[in-house]
């Protein structure tokens, strides 16, 4: 990401523009219980996120390149603002979609990602966030249904350099899309 190559190359990097991006704890995939709902204990284990249904049905999906049951997906987690896609745009993006012979590997690498200076129910950060040297600009969809607000506010409070946080109401996780 780029946080951690800022991180890891600080004098390279002068400013950050970010959009939406992912917390520095990670996109969580939360065990279930025996009922199949999810509980508050974040999976572990490579195996614990891989056999969420979540995980599955999407792989199974993308393997399946089944339009249907991804359509909602890339409408919820992209267009959850107020432009939605031409069917050609939607068409383009089920192709990348179907191109994907990683999602295993993205839905781990989500779940792992720690940047912070805390245990994240999966791994102890490894505090990058701290090593940042650049001033940072964040693009906020205020629709956005994959980045919750909370996380923006953590990755801020985090920061140790000058931070702006720039929402745009009607945006989702698409901001440059929306506006």
């Amino acid at each position: 990401s780029a946080l951690k190559f800022a991180a890891k190359y600080p004098d390279y990097i002068e400013k950050i523009i970010l959009s939406n991006p992912l917390g520095i704890k990670g996109a969580p995939i939360y065990k279930l219980d025996e009922n199949g709902k999810p509980t508050q204990e974040r999976a572990k284990t490579d195996e614990d996120v891989l056999s969420h249904p979540f995980a599955q049905s999407t792989k199974a999906a993308i393997q399946q390149k089944d339009k249907e049951k991804i359509k909602p997906l890339i409408g919820m987690f992209v267009f959850s603002g107020k432009t939605k896609p031409t069917e050609e745009k939607m068409e383009s993006y089920l192709e990348d979609w179907f191109l994907s012979r990683s999602c295993d590997r993205i839905l781990i690498l989500l779940n792992g990602f720690n940047i912070s200076n805390e245990h994240n129910g999966a791994n102890q950060g490894t505090n990058e966030v701290a090593q940042i040297k650049s001033k940072v600009l964040i693009l906020q969809g205020g629709k956005d249904a994959f980045v919750p607000s909370t996380d923006i506010e953590e990755l801020q409070k985090n920061l140790k350099v000058e931070t702006e946080v720039k929402v745009f109401p009607d945006a989702g996780h698409a901001v440059l899309e929306d506006d």
